[in-house]
């Protein structure tokens, strides 16, 4: 963060002084790191600088090519961990949750993962909701937005 003093002298007026206060973002960008990045990874001085530059070159890349993860409106549709699940999930016009499906790729190809499915009321209350296993529930909701009923079994 920086600190800017401004020294003001108005005729027939004391000495004003403001101070400003700003905040210059230094984030390195991948743009920015990945010369140095290769650089490292080949000219390196020890067998470990090179390796970690290596394996974060790795770690980008292979983030690059994920497939996109928000949609447009910011909502995330997709996630994969290191440890294998993964997860797709798509909204309505609000940006409601309607449809979630994941996958657990360490089980193998195999694992039908878990999968549900919401509507909404006008209000985006959530008023319904059934999952691949068969659970299905059912909300009411007063005018004022109270559920006014418990989930049917």
């Amino acid at each position: 963060m920086l600190c800017y003093r401004l020294l003001f002298s108005i005729p027939q007026m004391e000495k004003i002084i403001i101070t400003m206060t700003t905040t210059i973002d230094i984030t390195p960008t991948w743009e920015a790191l990945l010369p140095s990045l290769v650089y490292l990874a080949v000219n390196g001085t020890t067998a470990e600088s090179r390796k970690t530059a290596m394996d974060e070159l790795t770690r980008m890349a292979r983030f690059a090519d994920e497939p996109k993860d928000f949609d447009e409106r910011g909502n995330r549709i997709h996630f994969r961990s290191d440890d294998g699940l993964e997860y797709w999930t798509e909204y309505d016009a609000n940006n409601n949750e309607i449809h979630f499906r994941s996958h657990d790729i360490s089980r193998g190809l195999g694992d039908e993962g878990e999968e549900w499915w919401k509507e909404y009321d006008e209000n985006n209350n959530e008023i319904h909701f059934r999952n691949s296993d068969g659970r299905e529930e059912w909300r009411e909701y007063d005018k004022k937005g109270n559920k006014i009923a418990k989930p049917t079994p």
